[in-house]
């Protein structure tokens, strides 16, 4: 393709024919492909920048050239144009939707594109969308929200806190607070308690005396918030391992038992509680021992 003069040949259409959504859409594809199939015209990065900035302008509306070339933004090292993008949109519209979608795409630490010093404007725009969209019960963009600040977070939950730059721990906060605020608020939907509740995996990176680890910890037992979505969920196999594994994490082996003779009609509970105890001691003796004999009980 290069060696026969696409890449200019290329671009020339595109200039040419700015106008034309069908050869935009056309050309944008083209792009996707020849870049997925491991081609790049290095030299030509700028004007193809230009040219998908260009189409993005005249025809966000549509969604395949919104998807297409949102991707090669972000391809180019644009995460912060396309957070731009969406932070106009608010998030709350068709095209802000496509926006918080193609974001999926983004893979943290991993490329000079997505480096954790953009991950304090990051959240302050995709939080601030899915708060939009939780007040405005835009239940779509509210889940794709959600789960961009998760992948956010996650990005870095593993690295000691003294080396998290200061703006990239509080960005990390407040993408967990948002996620809380919209468990708070649909906690009786089991896609958003299922989706909300992977939030406590952080806990298993961070100290006890984390400031994050007591943030999700205060949020999910200090109301009694946790025991509401176990209690309401309680024949939900999904929603019933997500809360055992957090009840597990953030108050111990006991805590499950505790749950498990709660809800004594719940098969779902019962048979969750058994597995998130048994990977955490290797027989019954050991749980013995170190539960005691409600352990013993509730696994009998």
């Amino acid at each position: 393709f290069a060696d026969l003069g696409g890449w200019p040949y290329l671009i020339c259409i595109l200039e040419a024919r700015q106008g034309d959504a069908d050869v935009q859409r056309r050309g944008l594809q083209i792009l996707c492909e020849l870049h997925r199939a491991g081609s790049w015209g290095t030299e030509h990065m700028p004007r193809i920048a230009q040219r998908v900035m260009s189409a993005l302008g005249a025809f966000h509306s549509d969604p395949q050239i919104l998807e297409w070339g949102v991707w090669l933004l972000l391809q180019l090292g644009g995460l912060a144009e396309v957070l731009k993008m969406l932070e106009r949109t608010e998030g709350t519209s068709s095209i802000g939707l496509g926006l918080l979608r193609t974001l999926r795409d983004v893979q943290w630490g991993q490329t000079e594109q997505a480096d954790v010093k953009l991950l304090p404007e990051f959240v302050r725009v995709v939080g601030g969308c899915t708060l939009r969209a939780l007040r405005g019960q835009l239940a779509d963009a509210m889940q794709v929200g959600v789960q961009l600040l998760l992948n956010a977070v996650y990005a870095i939950a593993d690295a000691a806190e003294e080396r998290i730059p200061h703006e990239a721990s509080r960005a990390r906060s407040d993408a967990v607070k948002v996620v809380l605020d919209v468990l708070q608020g649909h906690a009786m939907d089991v896609e958003v308690a299922v989706l909300c509740l992977k939030v406590v995996r952080i806990c298993h990176f961070a100290s006890e005396s984390s400031p994050l680890r007591q943030l999700v910890s205060d949020s999910l037992l200090g109301g009694g918030l946790l025991q509401k979505i176990a209690v309401a969920h309680a024949s939900q196999d999904i929603v019933q391992k997500q809360v055992l594994w957090a009840q597990v994490h953030l108050r111990g082996v006991a805590s499950v038992v505790e749950l498990m003779e709660r809800l004594d009609g719940s098969m779902c509970c019962w048979l969750n509680g058994v597995k998130t105890l048994g990977k955490f001691y290797d027989d019954l003796d050991e749980l013995t021992a170190e539960a005691g004999a409600s352990p013993a009980r509730a696994v009998a």
